[in-house]
């Protein structure tokens, strides 16, 4: 049986290099551009494609091969440590422009080796049970989440996701697009979970892949410069999404990489290729590691300092939603302009206890001086990134905790003049109306820890804006229209921005007898 499969693998490896002489002479017939030139091309095209069916054919006795290689029962332990063919060509045809052209690429510093992923993924193959889960048949489908398509005595385990379902992993590897059409881009890693809610589910996301038709890796080693496009692309699309581990795959191998839990340390670690049809371990036992990684880095995510990284967009989405492959980053709005300054200044004519004034001598505050300012550090400050009460282009605003009390954390952007202005000004201001009646209460500022951002951290006792609906919004923006016109002093409360100070049933129905200002 060795001999039969080594002799087709030959037969493959020869058709191989025909294809590719094929291919060099239909190169120079077309640019050759005569009457003798078309012909030979017409001739090599149907040469070439004599080839490819020869191909197909090959790589299914190859197939049936494998399949029959050892009789009888197949355990989940058998199922998951056999190799399968690689694959070196799309199933199908697919215009699509993300595998040349980057939609959210990022800089790195170096690629380190991760020896560690190999090692735990032939523990995990080692400790899987060699007794229940019996199947008759082993089938193969190409793609790293439906590597596995085998029923017996009525359980079936199609993937490595019903392996990871078995083992009690609750990560799940899951694709956008056809997977017939081995759509690598859109492969995500998450969490396991049933929701249809677009923001709860992107924001279980625990990994992302990229894929390249150019990409070939170096049998003995990684080859860096051929995987470094890649994963700029990939790490783009990790930080985006907020995910702790990467994966770069072609039709034939895999590239695990993972990044840093602090955001600031801009190094990935990345494991050997893992080869399909390799054993020691197989490429299923590493996928099924990378699934019991991510599942286990759902906790260190929720800690993760990523404090500067936008969450993702509402408009997340996971499915393919047109013939053209949607790239795995979320899509981004458009930048709003850049507004000036403001600062609080006490207004009579408005009747309100504070107006909003343009300062153009506010902009005079540049990031370079936030960087030369001895700014304490926000000690005892715990954020919540996943609990995001708003987001804006220049700050935004999380839930978070200082000695157990609930608060909200608003971070300002340091690289743009006009939020480092707002800052200073909103620090100062808050200082200064603590005072005043239905003010939010002022706890703490300064810069957050591990990172150059300053915050400024209230009180906080409502409810965030993407959690109210509609009819619960109207009912708040009649509420701060009655706040602004009695003139209650609310702190730093906007339709765009809402953190109740007052329950806003009470501020809608008060009158100018009952809720006055001191």
């Amino acid at each position: 049986m060795e001999s039969q499969l080594e002799a087709v693998r030959q037969e493959i490896r020869s058709a191989k290099d025909e294809i590719v002489e094929v291919k060099q002479e239909l190169a120079i017939a077309k640019q050759a551009g005569n009457k003798g030139g078309e012909k030979e091309v017409r001739f090599l095209r149907g040469r070439l494609e004599k080839l490819d069916s020869q191909m197909l054919s090959l790589n299914e006795k190859e197939n049936i091969l494998l399949r029959s290689q050892a009789p009888g029962k197949f355990t989940l332990k058998n199922l998951i440590s056999r190799p399968f063919p690689p694959l070196d060509a799309r199933l199908s045809s697919r215009s699509s422009n993300s595998k040349t052209i980057l939609s959210a690429p990022r800089t790195f510093e170096d690629i380190l080796p991760w020896p560690q992923l190999l090692l735990q993924a032939r523990e995990l193959e080692d400790s899987l049970d060699d007794t229940l889960h019996l199947y008759d048949n082993i089938s193969f489908t190409y793609t790293p989440n439906l590597a596995i398509s085998s029923a017996a005595d009525e359980c079936e385990v199609r993937s490595s996701n019903d392996a990871a379902n078995i083992l009690g992993i609750g990560a799940v590897c899951i694709g956008g697009g056809s997977e017939r059409s081995l759509s690598f881009t859109d492969l995500v890693v998450r969490k396991r979970t049933h929701s249809s809610n677009n923001k709860h589910v992107s924001s279980l996301v625990l990994g992302v892949g990229e894929g390249y038709r150019q990409l070939v890796f170096a049998t003995a080693k990684v080859v860096v410069a051929l995987i470094l496009l890649a994963c700029s692309q990939v790490y783009g699309d990790a930080v985006i999404d907020e995910a702790p581990l990467l994966f770069v795959s072609n039709y034939h191998s895999t590239v695990f990489l993972k990044r840093s839990e602090r955001v600031c340390n801009k190094q990935r670690w990345a494991s050997d290729p893992i080869w399909w049809d390799r054993q020691q371990p197989s490429a299923r036992s590493c996928w099924l590691t990378f699934l019991r990684l991510a599942d286990e880095k759902q906790v260190v995510k929720a800690r993760l300092p990523r404090t500067a990284v936008p969450r993702t967009a509402d408009s997340y989405v996971l499915t393919q939603v047109s013939s053209k492959d949607r790239p795995l980053a979320t899509k981004r709005s458009v930048r709003t302009r850049s507004q000036p300054a403001i600062k609080l200044m006490a207004s009579s004519s408005t009747r309100k206890g504070y107006e909003a004034f343009h300062d153009k001598a506010a902009s005079s505050i540049t990031a370079g001086r936030l960087q030369q300012q001895p700014f304490d550090t926000a000690t005892g400050l715990d954020t919540m990134p996943s609990n995001v009460i708003v987001y804006k282009l220049a700050v935004h605003r999380q839930q978070g905790a200082v000695a157990g009390e609930t608060c909200a954390v608003k971070l300002y952007d340091s690289r743009r003049n006009e939020s480092v202005s707002a800052y200073f000004h909103e620090k100062c201001c808050l200082q200064a109306l603590q005072t005043r009646a239905s003010v939010v209460r002022f706890m703490v500022a300064g810069r957050l820890q591990d990172t150059v951002y300053p915050v400024t951290v209230t009180s906080f006792a409502g409810k965030p804006v993407s959690n109210l609906s509609r009819a619960q919004f109207r009912a708040a923006k009649e509420a701060l229209d009655s706040v602004h016109a009695i003139g209650v002093c609310h702190g730093d409360i906007r339709r765009s921005n809402i953190i109740f100070a007052l329950d806003f049933e009470i501020s809608r129905t008060a009158s100018k007898a009952h809720l006055k200002i001191k």
